[in-house]
């Protein structure tokens, strides 16, 4: 068991692929678009004590949070990248999970996740800033498109991801070929089973494992907030509203350094 502040030269930073920050650590920041909200010495307390703590609530926003933290694991387990779409309908919840994942690394806001809007070659140029860290892409619904369109185009999707490197592209001059590794979590109304019962296709087994459906509700429980309910709390619209409200809030708030200080000092 090591010390706390304790580094194991086994698992260091260069182990997960974690590069060029500060001669550290991770592809993905960008100014522009993830960034710590705070930056003292309590960034990561005040973390736990808003966004982890209003987490606890729903089994789903603990499990976005704990795909924040798994993705550099990856490496360390030789496990190829995957992709979890949150399903349910509109209002139950699947972009703030996301947002929670995001908090972690320093997404604060919903606008500053990637989008389905690019193209799949766009998308995959930006997975490579993604290596070791969980990548957000925002609600699938919003593309273009028949259901039947809309599943073929994130099945194939999906197995890109997995595959952990760009495609090649005809060109006269070779160029070295992207790579990463990631967790990739997206969500849309109708789970990907139903969108493949419309296009008539059944769900192959290595297609299951590197897309994961994860439905919000179900037929006993119509709203997301599963944990608190158990705890005794009475889930109406307003107090769904109010949560919603309050962890977003918190994410813009206290979002960006949890990562750094919790995880690195760790690995």
């Amino acid at each position: 068991m090591l010390e706390q502040g304790t580094r194991n030269p086994e698992f260091g930073a260069d182990k997960f692929g974690f590069r060029d920050l500060k001669g550290l650590n991770w592809n993905f920041l960008e100014p522009e678009l993830y960034e710590c909200s705070l930056k003292d010495g309590e960034a990561s307390l005040s973390w736990k004590k808003n966004v982890a703590q209003l987490a606890t609530s729903s089994s789903h926003f603990m499990l976005a949070i704990a795909t924040a933290f798994a993705a550099p694991l990856l490496s360390l387990c030789k496990q190829p990248s995957f992709s979890l779409c949150l399903s349910g309908n509109t209002r139950t919840g699947k972009s703030v999970a996301a947002l929670m994942a995001g908090s972690v690394l320093g997404v604060g806001d919903i606008s500053r996740m990637l989008t389905w809007h690019a193209t799949d070659s766009g998308l995959e140029e930006q997975l490579p800033k993604f290596n070791d860290c969980v990548c957000l892409v925002d609600d699938f619904e919003s593309i273009k498109g028949t259901d039947v369109q809309k599943y073929q185009r994130i099945r194939d999707f999906a197995y890109s991801i997995s595959t952990g490197a760009e495609r090649r592209r005809h060109s006269s001059f070779p160029s070295p070929v992207k790579q990463w590794r990631t967790i990739l979590i997206t969500s849309m109304e109708k789970p990907i089973c139903e969108l493949a019962r419309v296009a008539k296709e059944s769900r192959k087994g290595g297609e299951s494992i590197r897309l994961i459906d994860i439905p919000l509700l179900s037929k006993n429980r119509r709203h997301i907030f599963d944990r608190a309910e158990a705890e005794g709390a009475v889930v109406t619209p307003a107090w769904k509203r109010q949560m919603f409200r309050k962890a977003t809030e918190a994410c813009r708030e206290h979002h960006g350094s949890v990562f750094e200080n919790e995880l690195v000092p760790i690995v």
